[in-house]
């Protein structure tokens, strides 16, 4: 007779708070369209509409025979044109396989299980659980109505000896607005780490770049994504004090950015003028879009100093953000759903600004689901 053998449960070796997590898959409904073959005014994901610069396909191609090396793992090449970019030295600077894994390894650096960590909701969803991810308790500190901004004397009230890091996202996803220096020298004069997210900072140009030298505990995270259209490449930076980058040095995977990646993202940026370009087509969209969806009744649109428009569905509005979302993706276009999410109560989408036809497109769509014939 064969013995019956009893497999043990795997799941009894879990981490409890990796299981309360959630799986991030924010671009699932693409594999439908990919399967339809869908063409789709991607108006969701805060991309860049247009393709990168030339220069960088011929990075690409001219790099191709050396596909079978290991890149240079201190990536000096990628990090001294940063230093040109950013006007800080390359000891300033870390680059890594996207700002997601920048923020995975600045959580595991610093944060112990029971730890805390600070962040501001709405939010970036993803802070929030690669934090959770990382044993952090996470302190959720509700924005300002009306216009959410950031709560500076909650957030202070709420430092303690356990608190680790304190997250900022300027201009701020998913509101767009930006968080004024004294506050941020407030929550910096803390002593925690710091960790500002400047994904955005090409379309508004400000930033705290310029307090690294003062504070040990800023943290800025940057992306190739938006600007540089490099979002299919993955690739970030951190801006910090030397010895936060030591530090870290010692915590990152040996390799981060692939070699083709790096050749791309080097070629980018030294045709910086190419997505300054791109950029002030995509401000002017969005302006575009503001303009014309504060004429539609139904819509409040933010104010923003990104490349989106937060756009609130009020109680008047013909139609309520279930239909507005469908009636939107039967005329080719998609925005990014943003009902009810945690400090955000209510209806509401978010609509990256895209290129100008689409950003029409996108208006007139709405105008023709909310104004009365």
């Amino acid at each position: 007779m064969e013995r019956q053998v009893t497999m043990p449960d795997v799941s009894r070796l879990f981490k409890p708070y990796i299981k309360e997590v959630e799986a991030y898959n924010p671009t699932s409904i693409l594999r439908v369209l990919y399967k339809d073959r869908s063409e789709f005014a991607r108006m969701m994901g805060n991309e860049s509409p247009y393709p990168p610069s030339p220069k960088v396909k011929e990075a690409m191609n001219a790099a191709f025979n050396q596909l079978g090396w290991y890149p240079d793992s201190s990536y000096f090449e990628l990090r001294e044109a940063l230093s040109s970019y950013t006007g800080l030295p390359t000891g300033n600077i870390m680059v890594a396989d996207g700002s997601t894994e920048l923020i995975d390894l600045i959580s595991h650096a610093f944060i112990e299980t029971g730890d805390e960590a600070i962040i501001s909701v709405p939010t970036y969803i993803v802070y929030r659980m690669r934090l959770r991810v990382a044993g952090a308790k996470v302190i959720e500190i509700p924005k300002l109505k009306p216009d959410f901004s950031y709560d500076i004397d909650t957030i202070l009230s709420n430092v303690n000896p356990r608190t680790k890091i304190i997250v900022v996202i300027r201009p701020d996803n998913p509101i767009g607005n930006v968080i004024p220096d004294e506050d941020m020298r407030k929550i910096l004069d803390t002593g925690v780490i710091v960790l500002v997210d400047e994904a955005y900072y090409e379309f508004c140009r400000k930033t705290l770049a310029h307090l690294i030298e003062k504070y040990e505990n800023l943290v800025i995270l940057r992306t190739l994504s938006k600007a540089f259209s490099l979002a299919g490449l993955r690739i970030g930076y951190a801006l910090t004090n030397l010895k936060v980058i030591k530090y870290l040095d010692r915590a990152r995977p040996a390799f981060m950015v692939s070699l083709l990646a790096e050749k791309a993202a080097v070629a980018a940026i030294r045709d910086t003028p190419y997505a300054s370009r791109n950029v002030e087509s995509i401000v002017k969209g969005r302006d575009f879009l503001f303009k014309e969806l504060s004429k539609i009744e139904g819509l409040k649109p933010y104010p923003s100093e990104t490349n989106f428009i937060l756009v609130k569905i009020e109680e008047n509005a013909k139609q309520r953000v279930g239909k507005i979302m469908m009636g939107l993706m039967k005329q080719g276009i998609l925005v990014r759903d943003y009902t009810d999410v945690k400090g955000l109560p209510g209806e509401y989408v978010r609509i990256t600004a895209s290129t100008m036809e689409d950003n029409s497109r996108c208006v007139k769509a709405l105008r023709g689901l909310l104004e009365v014939p």
